[in-house]
């Protein structure tokens, strides 16, 4: 009879414990199906509104490790006016001060005229691709390696994550 008892109470414990955490895990799903939801919203935001966009660069250049939709929410209001409406992240805020002179230096870095400098010449671009597709691809590497090299030196400042 105590044997019974010992396994109902055993059995009872491993429901209560197997709902406890089907329950935690719901909660976690939702959860992260909320913020996947956010972080979409944002993207979309961002790739159809330069304003929101340019924010985004520009908090990317005062901090570099936050992610929009997570750390920080840009909101428009319609007519053309974008903003930080919610702060998410441990780190203070950046100014409207600090945006803009982060906006002007991304305006004034062309990143495109440098990368064109350092790029290796059409000709010898295609000139190992024409090697590559007779089957000798070293050159189209080390081609490779060079264009790789300039686009890490000189990064696309209107890319915002």
């Amino acid at each position: 009879m105590v044997i019974n008892e010992i396994i109902v109470i055993f059995l009872i414990l491993i429901v209560v414990l197997g709902g406890g955490w089907l329950y935690v895990l719901s909660r976690n799903t939702e959860s992260m199906r909320r913020q996947l939801q956010q972080i979409s919203r944002q993207h979309t935001l961002i790739n159809a509104d330069d304003k929101a966009r340019a924010i985004c660069i520009a908090v990317h250049k005062i901090q570099p490790d936050l992610h929009v939709g997570v750390d920080f929410i840009i909101a428009s209001d319609g007519k053309g006016k974008s903003y930080i409406a919610e702060w998410n992240a441990d780190v203070p805020r950046p100014t409207d001060a600090e945006i803009n002179q982060a906006l002007s230096i991304i305006e004034h870095d062309d990143y495109a005229a440098k990368r064109l400098q350092e790029y290796p010449s059409v000709g010898d671009q295609l000139d190992a691709a024409f090697k590559a597709r007779q089957g000798n691809s070293v050159e189209q590497n080390h081609q490779d390696a060079i264009i790789a090299d300039v686009k890490a030196r000189h990064p696309n400042p209107g890319e915002c994550v």
